[in-house]
């Protein structure tokens, strides 16, 4: 059973944690976490071929999908419910989706917690300018229930302890 679990995309900087997780031999359950947004899809077609490809292939647990329902809090016009990509100059402030690692960290948290994986890690990039992709917002976060279980982010390699059953983001 894994003992390190990733939220994964299908994308560069989650295939590259994947497998720096792999590599530390403790096994990686991956995590797609939907919620409710236009790209979700392709997403998901993208992790299945990244998992089913080396150097993943029989090397990493099923992924795990979660879905936590963002349609509710964004109005369906938003961009990120009708798939309509802002131009590439927009400003940070009008394509950010408020919340957004603080949910996907959260319901991911959990399933850590109910599978007894004691790491999660996750990657954001770098030039994230968002609260939410802080390291005050994860110590910020509450543990709640789910105090007896203790979790570690990692960013990039670089393990960044945390409040039991709370994981967040040091910039990559």
């Amino acid at each position: 059973m894994p003992t390190s679990a990733v939220l994964v995309s299908g994308g560069l900087d989650s295939a590259v944690l994947l497998a720096q997780e792999l590599d530390t031999g403790r096994g990686a359950q991956p995590i797609h976490v939907r919620a409710g947004l236009a790209w979700e899809d392709a997403e998901a077609r993208t992790i299945e071929r990244l998992i089913a490809a080396p150097p993943f292939a029989g090397r990493v647990a099923p992924v795990v999908t979660l879905t936590i329902d963002m349609r509710e809090v964004y109005p369906p016009s938003h961009w990120a419910i009708t798939g309509t990509p802002p131009a590439y100059d927009t400003s940070d402030e009008d394509v950010y989706l408020e919340g957004r690692n603080i949910v996907l960290i959260a319901k991911a948290a959990v399933l850590c917690a109910r599978l007894k994986i004691s790491r999660l890690a996750l990657g954001p990039l770098a030039g994230n300018p968002f609260p939410d992709a802080t390291p005050r917002s994860a110590s910020r976060a509450s543990p709640g229930p789910l105090t007896t279980q203790p979790i570690t982010a990692t960013r990039n390699g670089t393990v960044i302890p945390s409040r039991p059953a709370c994981t967040c983001s040091a910039r990559v």
